[in-house]
């Protein structure tokens, strides 16, 4: 997984470029941005942690993120017009998939 500094390594670079060029949809490079059609789509250096929404109460308490739950992602970024992608790291091949409990 990632390095000392939480930087990806190289070899997990590479992982998440096979995964995105094996899903890429007809045969497309998977570099291409969608927005701007620019070639310079870029894997980021870190995952991002995207937390679960929690809706406000009908008491009306504070809107806020769950502190336990979050999905882990990867995200690709065009160098070109900034558009960012999210990947789940664990369908990347990054992180081991969790057995959901039951409680």
């Amino acid at each position: 997984m990632s390095n000392a500094d939480g930087k990806l390594t190289d070899a997990d670079v590479l992982v998440v470029a096979s995964w995105l060029m094996n899903h890429a949809t007809g045969g497309k490079d998977w570099d291409e941005c969608p927005f701007c059609r620019q070639k310079k789509l870029e894997i980021g250096q870190h995952l991002i942690h995207l937390q679960i929404f929690v809706p406000p109460h009908k008491d009306g308490a504070v809107i806020g993120t769950s502190p336990f739950i979050s999905y882990p992602q990867v995200q690709v970024v065009c160098e070109n017009c900034g558009h960012t992608l999210f990947f789940s790291a664990v369908m990347a091949g990054l992180l081991p998939k969790r057995e959901a409990s039951n409680g």
